[in-house]
């Protein structure tokens, strides 16, 4: 069997765009309809026929696999095919891009002017990427506040390594591996800025001096920072329809390439507040630095 022609290959991937774009709508190929003016049969590279409400729309497409820009005497071409034809709407999909006269003309009739957006490996591969900020959070400092209702003995000390008690003298846990626990579960504000007085432990806590259990209410209090890069991400699946008048495009879904946290502060824009954006981004993604626990064994113990 032989193989397709390039020309006939760029039509059948652009029905098969449009036909995802256009869910419930006909999408046909290589359709003939009698030309109003004409009198004679006009082929139209992809036809959209689809109903909303009471009315029916019809959608010509022509496909441009050409290696130069689309011109204005291709647009001039196209508009009367529509008339004839009578459809609702033309596009033109082109592999090439278009002339500004052409852009200008198909502006000021109505005509849409489209190139391919594909990210499969094949004779119109693109290369697409979205803008994107990604947010990185972490917990840069904390402090502890402490509390009772009577005296309470407390031995100077690294206070991530002092264990905290229930009532009856059983241990709960290292005050550094309650916060790591609670910050890595995000039981803890992830938002930036000061956070005072969070509770660490539900129920009564005890420190214990010199073999002594004190009931002690303990509070941290909590900086977090925010660091912002801008950059842009590729997509390594995506199929769609750019809009070459007004910007933007017409996508049916798209998959991301992985977000390398290392790589991103490495070549990505640092910036300091998302205010200085002179493009919105597609995507945030947020990640939220890991705080390690410690064992019991690197503590001093009870």
């Amino acid at each position: 069997m032989a193989a397709k022609p390039k020309w006939k290959r760029f039509e059948d991937l652009a029905a098969h765009i449009q036909a995802s774009l256009a869910l419930g709508a006909i999408v046909e190929q290589n359709v003939r309809i009698d030309g109003r003016r004409s009198r004679v049969k006009r082929e139209i590279d992809i036809s959209v026929k689809t109903q909303v409400g009471q009315y029916k729309l019809f959608v010509a497409i022509d496909c441009k696999d050409y290696k130069r820009v689309v011109n204005v005497k291709d647009v001039e071409a196209f508009i009367g095919l529509v008339k004839d034809v009578g459809a609702n709407k033309g596009a033109i999909i082109s592999a090439s891009g278009f002339s500004e006269a052409a852009k200008n003309l198909a502006r000021e009739v109505g005509i849409d002017l489209h190139r391919l957006i594909d990210a499969e490996a094949h004779d119109w591969q693109a290369y697409v990427s979205i803008p994107v900020l990604v947010v990185v959070c972490s917990l840069s400092s904390f402090s502890l506040s402490f509390s009772g209702t009577g005296p309470i003995a407390i031995e100077p000390q690294d206070f991530r390594m002092m264990m905290l008690f229930r009532f009856d003298g059983t241990p709960i846990d290292l005050v550094g591996n309650l916060i790591a626990e609670r910050w890595n579960s995000d039981q803890l504000p992830r938002d930036a800025g000061e956070h005072e007085a969070l509770p660490l432990v539900r129920g009564d806590t005890y420190v214990r001096t010199r073999g002594n259990l004190y009931r002690v209410d303990v509070r941290v209090n909590i900086t977090v920072e925010e660091t912002l890069f801008f950059g842009q991400l590729r997509l390594v699946e995506v199929k769609g329809l750019s809009d070459e008048l007004h910007g933007g495009a017409a996508v049916s879904g798209f998959k991301t390439e992985s977000i390398n946290i290392d790589e991103v502060a490495q070549t990505w824009q640092s910036i300091r507040s998302r205010e200085e954006l002179a493009v919105q981004p597609v995507l945030t993604a947020g990640f939220f630095g890991h705080l390690p626990t410690i064992s019991i064994e690197e503590s001093d113990g009870p």
